[in-house]
């Protein structure tokens, strides 16, 4: 393994693929490149702003403000493994996820899990496990209670019958 991509958690949280990927990095000599993707809808926010003449824009600030944290993070975690990161304005994270995968290569994405209960919304987990031909390693800060564990490992392009 030689190249790790970490979609990190919101500013503030827990941030358990981070510290997943230092774990995993201790093993092996790796990269860790971290994503973090921060979005709001600003829309009524920027023309109330425009209208008024002011010349900055909240997306601007939001991510400075990203970066900002982001560097103090890494500065107060001391990696001795080789980590670059990145803030982007994204609403639709699998997606510039599965763009950067083609173009970039990693041996491994890591995020933190995140349980939805909704009929209507599918999580970008989900979307990630099913579209990404890298290999997706989910994390999580709290253990699940759960009876049994169970590794599956699933490839769904195969034509074999066994499979």
């Amino acid at each position: 393994m030689k190249k790790i991509l970490v979609i990190a958690d919101r500013v503030g949280s827990d941030q358990c693929a981070f510290h997943k990927s230092l774990e995993l990095a201790r093993l092996t000599v790796v990269d860790i490149h971290i994503i973090s993707f921060c979005f709001e809808s600003l829309n009524e926010v920027e023309s109330d702003s425009n209208k008024e003449g002011k010349n900055f824009s909240l997306k601007d600030l939001v991510i400075q403000h990203t970066q900002r944290k982001w560097d103090e993070f890494i500065k107060a975690n001391k990696p001795s493994q080789n980590i670059s990161h990145e803030i982007f304005w994204e609403k639709h994270i699998h997606e510039w996820v599965l763009s950067h995968c083609e173009k970039t290569y990693y041996d491994l994405i890591i995020k933190t899990g995140h349980r939805s209960e909704s009929l209507f919304y599918t999580p970008t987990d989900w979307l990630l496990f099913r579209e990404s031909k890298v290999p997706v390693y989910c994390v999580s800060a709290k253990a699940h209670a759960a009876k049994k564990v169970v590794l599956v490992a699933l490839d769904l392009r195969s034509q074999r019958k066994e499979k």
